[in-house]
């Protein structure tokens, strides 16, 4: 998690959105980070509520900041989470992670064990909804952006910040700023490379929703209910100052 006091955010970072890139962006604007473990870096909205905000508020009497998140399309994330898993060094029985590796299972498979009752080590990933709900089980965070739509993200905290952004590098110390000229060189390039990427991405990123058979897929939207409706409203809402809601 990133806060900044002055430029008003409590950024919540979502695993399997971004979240590396996301911190990279926002670091050199944030007075409270909060790295390390992966209970500690993916800080959940209710944690933040019941332990960081009275702190902040005790600290500095500051007792409103806007909480940000990234949220991704339900199926594309349980895909990020499945490949993470498969990766080469899981495979080895030494691995503290061992148990939690895919390799030798589908991701139809995959699927099939995270919806089950009693899931399986390698299917234990949680869902999003963990992160951004509050204490009556409704939505918590205040600003929702989609992983797809990334350059609503990047827009929004640029005006947040009162600086033009670039995800996923390392932007200019803000003592820097006055050379506009050289900034204006590093963003062009590196607006180039970020195009590439996001073609690139396309290409690599398949509807995986294709894959599932059609019984598995209503099974999926009804066990991640949340997760799939809060995604369908961010993408609506994330233009306007609509708060989103469940049915």
């Amino acid at each position: 998690m990133l806060i900044s006091l002055k430029n008003n955010f409590g950024f919540l970072c979502m695993p399997k959105c971004a979240a590396t890139s996301s911190e990279t962006m926002l670091l050199p604007y944030s007075d409270i980070v909060i790295v390390g473990t992966p209970a500690l870096r993916h800080t959940t909205f209710l944690e933040y509520e019941q332990s960081i905000r009275p702190f902040i508020i005790e600290k500095t009497g500051v007792n409103s900041l806007e909480t940000i998140c990234l949220i991704r399309e339900p199926v594309s994330w349980l895909y990020s989470w499945y490949r993470f898993r498969a990766r080469s060094e899981l495979r080895n029985p030494n691995h503290p992670a061992y148990h939690n590796s895919t390799h030798g299972v589908s991701f139809v498979e995959f699927v099939e064990a995270y919806i089950a009752k009693d899931k399986p080590a390698f299917a234990e990933v949680g869902c999003q909804f963990d992160i951004l709900r509050n204490a009556t089980g409704g939505i918590g965070v205040e600003k929702i952006f989609c992983y797809d739509q990334m350059n609503r993200f990047v827009t929004y905290m640029s005006a947040k910040v009162g600086k033009k952004l670039i995800l996923g590098s390392e932007n200019v110390s803000p003592k820097s700023i006055h050379q506009n000229d050289y900034i204006e060189l590093v963003s062009s390039i590196a607006r180039k490379l970020m195009n590439k990427l996001k073609v690139e991405h396309r290409v690599a990123e398949k509807d995986m929703s294709r894959e599932i058979p059609t019984p598995l897929m209503v099974a999926l939207r009804e066990y991640a209910r949340q997760d799939f409706e809060v995604y369908e409203q961010a993408k609506k809402t994330v233009d306007s100052n609509d708060s989103i809601t469940l049915a």
